[in-house]
């Protein structure tokens, strides 16, 4: 099974349709997310305990873009 990646995604056309922000955008707030997130998430990431299904902050931060824009809800 391919291991996920937002860097491929990053690079396609659809990229704003399925995320509602341009590339452009992504890296914008990816880079003032990152020392935030050096300094909370990767502290508590490198505990032991149940590996996170998906990996660095580019990953994370496409994800909840995707959730927010098609509005999954847990229902």
């Amino acid at each position: 099974m391919a291991k996920f990646s937002s860097a491929g995604l990053v690079r396609r056309r659809p990229f704003r349709s399925l995320t509602g922000v341009t590339p452009g955008q992504f890296l914008a707030m990816s880079r003032k997310l990152r020392p935030l997130w050096k300094r909370r998430i990767v502290a508590r990431k490198n505990r032991s305990g149940r590996p996170w299904g998906v990996g660095g902050l580019d990953d994370h931060l496409l994800v909840l873009l995707i959730v927010y824009r098609c509005h999954i809800t847990q229902e």
